[in-house]
């Protein structure tokens, strides 16, 4: 059994919080499921759903994977507001190959961090708006369906923001609601096809469950919790599929142990 991730920093290991690579949810995933299965894991960090659906990436990682499962984990960095335009972000990476401009252009992101939830809510910007966001996230459901035996794919929502980045980034909480509102909508889209997990409800009342240094990235009690609920998930549906084989093979046997009647 191949199971594909498809995810964002939210996937990597985080040693520093205590997230080594065992502890990532993909690493205990696949040592539930057994040493029949392997948990390929392409999470990245600052990954978006802009990215994922590039042709290199679905050529290389997500077409004729041979996957029986696949999980997305993306839509934090597609829903939190920007603090730099793309023309910024352009100008800084031609400044930071050029040392004086370097330093010049880190002042300039140190200034406007510092009123960061101002600015957030004068231009409130995202890095990917909701409707191409869907739309990303419906073509990577897709390619993912229509080339590989996949039973179902798994969609992690984003999680329930921490205090610090409610207070760093206006209207966070609302954004991430909507763009969990889309993940809804498509998995009503791809009934028993596509399923919310939903780590949003579950940090909301377990807010220890995020990071506190920057409020959207998880503790290992969180792994945890989604490695066990996906493992639960997968093996119901084996079980699903087992059981009437067994059924049937009970069946065949009781046939064959019947007496065979006197002529």
């Amino acid at each position: 059994m191949i199971v594909i991730v498809v995810g964002d920093s939210l996937g990597c290991p985080r040693s520093w919080v205590g997230v080594d690579l065992a502890s990532t949810y993909s690493f205990q995933l696949n040592r539930l499921l057994g040493p029949d299965a392997f948990v390929a894991n392409y999470s990245v960090g600052d990954n978006s759903t802009d990215r994922a659906v590039k042709e290199p990436f679905l050529r290389t990682f997500v077409r004729n994977s041979s996957a029986s499962y696949a999980i997305i984990q993306l839509g934090i960095v597609d829903c939190a507001p920007r603090l730099l335009s793309p023309v910024e972000r352009a100008i800084g990476l031609v400044a930071s190959r050029v040392p004086g401009l370097r330093a010049l252009f880190d002042q300039y992101i140190k200034v406007k961090s510092r009123y960061r939830y101002q600015l957030t809510r004068v231009f409130p910007k995202t890095l990917v708006p909701i409707d191409r966001f869907e739309s990303n996230y419906r073509r990577l459901v897709l390619e993912i369906l229509d080339s590989n035996p996949v039973e179902k794919v798994f969609a992690i929502n984003i999680a329930y923001p921490g205090e610090i980045l409610r207070k760093k980034s206006y209207n966070i909480l609302a954004n991430i609601q909507k763009y969990n509102a889309g993940i809804a909508r498509l998995a009503a889209a791809f009934p028993g096809r596509l399923e919310v997990v939903d780590l949003f409800a579950q940090c909301a009342h377990k807010p220890d469950w995020v990071t506190q240094d920057d409020g959207h990235h998880i503790h290992k009690p969180a792994h945890d919790w989604i490695a066990a609920e996906i493992a639960r998930r997968i093996n119901v549906g084996l079980c699903a599929e087992i059981i009437p084989m067994f059924r049937v093979g009970a069946a065949e046997s009781t046939d064959n142990a019947k007496v065979p009647s006197e002529a």
